[in-house]
C-alpha cells in the first residue's frame, strides 16, 4: 500500500494511526512540503508494526536518484512522561508554538506513544530556523510504554533521532548519512537504548 503525506497530519483525539507490513508513506518533495510531518499528539497513538521482510517505509516522494535530505518533516511522538522544563509541559520544536497537538510532558512515566517496529524513515528532516528543526524520528515526553524497536533513519537533514525527556527506550537501530547527530537528547531524557549503530 501507498499513502501520501500532503501536509503535517496529526493524530489525536484518542485515535490510533495503524499502519501494516509493507506500507510505504510518501513525504513532501522539497520546497515548501518540507515541512509535511506525521504527528501523533500526546492523546493519539500509533501502531506500525512491519516485519524484517517487510518494513514501513517513510521515504520522499522524490524517486530514488533524486530524493535528498529534508525532502519531507519526519515523524514526531508526543506524549505525557515526565520532561525537565519549567511548568512541566513544552511545544515540540519544529512546529509553531502553540500549534493545536503540539505540546508534551506531563506526570506519567509509563505513557505509551504507540509502537515502531521495522520502520525505516529516509529523506525527512526540515530547518524552520536555529535550534528549530524536524528530526527523522522526534520523540518528546514519550514513556516506558512506548516500543521502538528495529528503527532505521537514513539521510535525514538534521538529526537521525532525538529525543526530548520522558523515559522511553530504543533498541536495534541503525542511524545513517544524517546532517547534524545521530542520536541526540534534551530535557532530561531518562531512557536506554541497546544496539545502536550510527
Amino acid at each position: 500500500s501507498l499513502y501520501v503525506l500532503e501536509d503535517q497530519i496529526f493524530v489525536t483525539n484518542d485515535a490510533t494511526l495503524t499502519i501494516g507490513p509493507g506500507t510505504v508513506i510518501h513525504g513532501g518533495a522539497g520546497g515548501e512540503d518540507g515541512a509535511n510531518a506525521l504527528i501523533v499528539t500526546s492523546e493519539g497513538s500509533i501502531e506500525a508494526v512491519g516485519t524484517s521482510v517487510d518494513p514501513i517505509v517513510f521515504t520522499s516522494a522524490l524517486d530514488e536518484g533524486s530524493a535528498a535530505p529534508g525532502d519531507w518533516g519526519g515523524i514526531v511522538l508526543l506524549g505525557n512522561a515526565p520532561i525537565n522544563v519549567s511548568g512541566g509541559t513544552n511545544s515540540i520544536e519544529g512546529l509553531t508554538p502553540g500549534t493545536d497537538g503540539g505540546s508534551y510532558g506531563g506526570d506519567d512515566a509509563a505513557h505509551d506513544c504507540g509502537t515502531l517496529n521495522y520502520v525505516r524513515i529516509e529523506y525527512a528532516g526540515f530547518l524552520f530556523g536555529v535550534d528549530n528543526e524536524l528530526n527523522g524520528l522526534t520523540l518528546g515526553g514519550c514513556g516506558t510504554g512506548t516500543d521502538l524497536d528495529y528503527v532505521q533513519v537514513h539521510a535525514g537533514k538534521d538529526d537521525g533521532i532525538e529525543f526530548f525527556g520522558g523515559t522511553a527506550g530504543l533498541s536495534h537501530a541503525v542511524i545513517s548519512q544524517v546532517g547534524d547527530d545521530g542520536l541526540d537528547w534534551d530535557e532530561g531524557w531518562q531512557g536506554d537504548v541497546q544496539f545502536l549503530v550510527i
